[in-house]
């Protein structure tokens, strides 16, 4: 009974006391816990639209980067196609692609070797045309169609030419 009696005078006022304190505290960092947590919270909200943003900028870029010379190399294509092949890549737009060195770059070189030999196709044609037939057209390939029908154009026409001159000549003499 004195064994009760102390407890009940002495310990448990303090344990009561002990008890009070841990509450509190755990009070305390519980609404701490809850600000840290929603600091974080706040944060990675903050972290995640910087690199959404960041991402977008990337995309556009990227995007950027294969859209426009594509573009350029599509509208030499639709120029070239219909028969304008001095109004193909411009100066500056060979340069920047000329510096890349992946497949659009490829793809660029491919287009504006295509348009060089037509404009050099194309100037024989036009020499051809005006009566110089000491225009030669070397076929770039054996499987070079044009190139090769213009070689036979102008071999043709010289020896027409040829025969035409010794016939004028016969009927002449």
């Amino acid at each position: 009974k004195e064994v009760a009696e102390t407890f009940s005078l002495h310990i448990r006022p303090l344990l009561d006391r002990l008890f009070k304190l841990n509450a509190q505290w755990l009070d305390e960092a519980l609404h701490e816990n809850l600000a840290i947590g929603a600091q974080a919270s706040q944060h990675a909200l903050h972290i995640t639209a910087i690199s959404l943003g960041l991402g977008l900028a990337v995309a556009i870029l990227l995007t950027w980067s294969i859209v426009r010379p594509l573009g350029w190399c599509r509208r030499s294509v639709l120029h070239l196609a219909q028969g304008r092949v001095d109004e193909c890549l411009g100066a500056g737009q060979k340069a920047a692609l000329a510096r890349r060195r992946d497949e659009i770059g490829a793809i660029a070189q491919a287009v504006a070797g295509m348009q060089g030999y037509l404009a050099e196709v194309s100037a024989a044609a036009g020499r051809i045309a005006k009566g110089d037939l000491a225009v030669q057209v070397a076929p770039r390939s054996v499987g070079d169609r044009l190139g090769l029908a213009f070689s036979e154009m102008v071999v043709a026409l010289r020896k027409d030419i040829s025969l035409l001159r010794t016939n004028a000549e016969q009927l002449a003499s």
